[in-house]
């Protein structure tokens, strides 16, 4: 799961299509480590894996837990915790 995350966090910082992000999964070795990958000659070639994770995470990740977890971890160096900020989907 840590590899997922990892996955949509590099689209979200990079602002990246799914189809860019994959491309530069295969040909770029910190992004692979930062996911927890070492392909190799090996490439990805599911062009919907990134998909894929979005909708695992969102069926089985608590994301209220995490966020709880999160802002725990982080508060001694967060500076305005009285604003809350998060990416919304719109249809």
């Amino acid at each position: 799961m840590e590899g997922g995350i990892a996955l949509l966090v590099l689209k979200h910082y990079l602002g990246m299509s799914d189809e860019m992000l994959i491309h530069r999964l295969n040909t770029d070795w910190s992004m692979q480590m930062f996911c927890g990958l070492r392909l190799g000659s090996r490439q990805i070639r599911d062009k919907n894996l990134v998909s894929w994770w979005r909708s695992y995470l969102g069926r089985h990740l608590d994301i209220s837990e995490w966020q709880r977890v999160l802002a725990n971890y982080w508060r001694p160096w967060m500076e305005q915790r009285h604003i809350t900020m998060m990416d919304i989907i719109l249809p």
